[in-house]
């Protein structure tokens, strides 16, 4: 096992790490930082931050650089609930200025700004289309094999107790 160990930096200084930002560009770091609500914590050193402070500054330093697309990986995996709920918030605001690709085990995760899904299975997407079609007990038990119970709860969706796996 190899242990890395970071140097003691806070979010800001880690944006000028390999350059120096122009002062148009530290007011975009202002504006963000304001935005995803990580004003308290800017002086905190990464290392010492919690994994949902951890995770809002990485999105930060990313929406830095104004993407006009975002990939979020898992991006609640290893989040305490309360840190979760925060991340999808900050994602479904971002969903009306960025594209959101949003790669997840879970269906609850889903924020109702996503309008299309991909379901995969076994490393291959199994099929594509509105959520409302693709989030259904009998279009996710046929990818799947099995006997899932797809719940819509307003705008979210979330599994059912009844599950069966074949």
């Amino acid at each position: 096992m190899v242990l890395v160990r970071f140097p003691p930096l806070t979010p800001e200084d880690s944006l000028s790490l390999y350059r120096t930002l122009t002062a148009e560009q530290m007011e975009k770091v202002k504006h963000v930082i304001d935005f995803i609500g990580v004003r308290d914590i800017v002086s905190k050193e990464i290392g010492a931050m919690s994994g949902g402070e951890g995770r809002k500054c990485l999105i930060g330093r990313a929406l830095v650089c104004d993407p006009q697309a975002m990939l979020l990986d898992e991006p609640t995996t290893g989040l305490d609930l309360r840190a979760q709920g925060d991340f999808l918030e900050l994602m479904e605001q971002l969903s009306s200025e960025k594209t959101m690709i949003l790669v997840t085990h879970h269906i609850e995760e889903i924020i109702p700004s996503i309008k299309t899904v991909a379901v995969l299975s076994n490393g291959h997407i199994q099929q594509v289309g509105k959520k409302e079609d693709m989030l259904t007990s009998e279009s996710i038990s046929k990818i799947f094999q099995a006997n899932i119970s797809v719940i819509r709860d307003g705008e979210y969706y979330r599994i059912g107790k009844n599950r069966t796996f074949t």
